[in-house]
């Protein structure tokens, strides 16, 4: 099948205390392909919305890798993250 999304290894910790950091999303790895129906499901608080945000690119991941059609877009500009978002 044509992969469509894939996440390695996606992190994201947002600063709580001083020096110390909430584990939203913590080393979450998984492939979508094209025609595949995909379901989320958790516990309140377990991260699906912040993992579907970085998915869908509307914020940054601490680390991991995001791949849209193969192509890498982990790090892409900001500039091109809006113009993408007003598509």
């Amino acid at each position: 099948m044509e992969e469509l999304i894939k996440l390695r290894e996606i992190k994201k910790y947002f600063p709580w205390k001083k020096h110390e950091y909430v584990k939203a999303v913590d080393g979450v790895s998984l492939q979508i392909n094209k025609r595949d129906i995909f379901g989320l499901v958790g516990e309140s608080g377990s991260g699906k919305t912040t993992l579907g945000r970085i998915m869908l690119h509307l914020i940054d991941s601490t680390s991991g890798e995001i791949f849209y059609k193969g192509e890498d877009i982990t790090r892409i500009k900001r500039l091109e993250k809006s113009m993408r978002r007003n598509m």
